[in-house]
């Protein structure tokens, strides 16, 4: 059973630091996740291990970094995984792309993160860069967000800074 830091040393091994710059992603200095800011949005994708340490999600969100009560923006990176909010529940997954919900991948042996690796750059490739390039107004950002967070108290503070001011 890999740690966290084992499956980002490998996915260094296999280039995907690089392939993530590619993108204009840049690395976090901690923890394995990365952040693109374009304009005022913040794109973000990051892997999380399973309580199992045999299994891996990668959430993917983008946020108006210019609108976050919960996080200090003068203070990124640091920090900002553990207490930035994630709107859309979104996750990178084999089969269809980007979807609500977390498919995990498997990285229980080396030859099980280098092919999880493989196929999330992949789903980068064919999906996840243009979902987040497409959330290009406010209206596209509130849209991506889950219909129980559209439902939930702070999502109307959310939307009426997004939508009305």
């Amino acid at each position: 059973m890999p740690t966290l830091s084992e499956v980002k040393k490998e996915a260094i091994n296999l280039g995907f630091v690089e392939f993530m710059e590619s993108f204009d992603f840049m690395n976090a200095p901690t923890g394995f996740w990365f952040y693109r800011f374009r304009g005022d949005y913040l794109d973000y994708i990051g892997f999380t291990l399973k309580s199992s340490c045999e299994w891996m999600s990668v959430p993917i969100t983008c946020i108006r970094y210019d609108i976050l009560s919960e996080y200090n923006m003068d203070f990124f990176p640091k920090g900002f995984q553990n207490s930035a909010p994630f709107y859309s529940s979104t996750y990178i997954n084999e089969d269809y792309g980007v979807e609500i919900g977390a498919d995990s991948w498997c990285v229980k042996t080396t030859s099980d993160i280098e092919k999880s690796i493989e196929l999330i750059k992949v789903q980068i490739t064919k999906s996840a860069n243009n979902w987040c390039k497409k959330i290009n107004s406010n209206i596209k950002l509130y849209e991506s967000f889950t219909i129980n967070f559209k439902e939930s108290e702070n999502a109307q503070v959310i939307k009426r800074k997004l939508l009305l001011e």
